[in-house]
């Protein structure tokens, strides 16, 4: 497993080192491309869970459903679509 992880969106060469192990990453380039709103929502989620306000169980697919939607956001931008 390389220790560098690259951004989720064709064509773009940004990397960061992958200390937490995570699958997938969007740099900050392409990010501050999706729409406020849902960035918004993406951090009330997790704040929601760190106060345990949600169940783990219910935090993995609604996570999931997000970031699907997060980078399809992403990519849409990247490409003028939106």
């Amino acid at each position: 497993m390389s220790d560098r992880i690259h951004c989720c969106v064709p064509h773009c060469r940004r990397t960061r080192k992958n200390v937490m192990g995570y699958a997938e990453w969007i740099c900050p380039i392409h990010w501050r491309e999706i729409p406020q709103h849902r960035r918004q929502e993406h951090s009330r989620l997790k704040s929601e869970f760190r106060r345990g306000r949600i169940a783990t169980e219910n935090f993995r697919s609604l996570e999931n459903t997000l970031w699907e939607n997060l980078k399809a956001a992403a990519v849409e931008a990247a490409v003028g679509i939106r």
